[in-house]
């Protein structure tokens, strides 16, 4: 016997409709044997099994054996007493073959009684009482958990199962791009039950192209929240790092005596600072 978790999570349906799944979480383990319990159910079976009426049927015939014993020395005691000597001497032969047969028994109940607790152990095994599971456990047998084990395997990275056997997408917390009258839109899935939509891309499979736009596209959002002394300040650094950069060039060309125009290479590039923060 088993055990498997199950969970109540909302979700949506393929068409977008809010609903519940009942799922399985991919953690099987052994049922827990209860011992009380099972011992309390099982105690009619080791009582009966063959095993237990060999035991009780010698301990009767050792009883049998002994209770023969201790008449015949009583009987004895009694012939003594009375100075019937050749009685006496009788029952004492009787009384030894008694105990000789009380013992020979005593020494075949041993076997019996290891093989009897033997039957009890295995009797144990076979009809276990398992404790009840927790909150959203349930139990399966060892078949059902191989084949649900089975459907875990073959799930994909982004896919859960219900307990009705029925995989779902599960995209919860991923995030994806999607391009929308081009414009790029980062989008959270908050739900399972509804596969990526058409033309959704994953961080990972941007190309180096869409990345680029992405970062455009964020660029020219970040600017367009500016305030106007804002996006003067911006421009202005913007234009004082261009410079910088024309200034670090070159003094660079001077060195190893190539020929540099700062101001026509700052003159070329300002430009599309200006029109950036326009």
């Amino acid at each position: 016997m088993k055990v498997v978790v199950t969970e109540t999570i909302p979700g949506v349906t393929a068409d977008g409709t809010p609903c519940e799944y009942e799922v399985y979480r991919p953690h099987i383990w052994e049922a827990t044997v209860d011992p009380e319990a099972t011992k309390a159910a099982i105690a009619p079976l080791v009582d009966c099994c063959p095993e237990a009426e060999r035991v009780k049927s010698t301990r009767l015939k050792i009883y049998a054996a002994m209770k023969t014993a201790w008449e015949h020395y009583a009987a004895g005691e009694a012939a003594l007493n009375e100075g019937k000597d050749k009685q006496a001497e009788a029952y004492a032969k009787k009384y030894q073959a008694a105990q000789a047969e009380a013992a020979a028994l005593q020494e075949e109940l041993q076997p019996l009684i290891d093989a009897h607790r033997a039957a009890h152990d295995q009797i144990f095994l076979d009809n276990p009482c398992y404790l009840n599971p927790g909150p959203g456990q349930k139990h399966i047998t060892d078949e059902e958990a191989a084949a649900l084990q089975a459907q875990f395997d073959a799930l994909g990275e982004h896919e859960k199962l219900t307990v009705t056997g029925e995989t779902i997408p599960d995209w919860h917390g991923v995030e994806y791009w999607s391009k929308i009258h081009e414009v790029w839109i980062k989008v959270a899935v908050d739900l399972p039950g509804r596969p990526l939509p058409e033309g959704a891309i994953l961080p990972d499979d941007l190309s180096v192209a869409q990345h680029d736009e992405i970062n455009a596209q964020t660029e020219r959002d970040r600017i367009a929240a500016l305030t106007p002394a804002q996006r003067a300040a911006a421009k202005q650094n913007a234009l004082d790092a261009l410079a910088d950069e024309g200034t670090r060039l070159e003094r660079r060309n001077q060195i190893q005596r190539k020929p540099f125009d700062a101001v026509a290479w700052y003159e070329e590039k300002a430009p599309a600072i200006e029109a950036k923060y326009a």
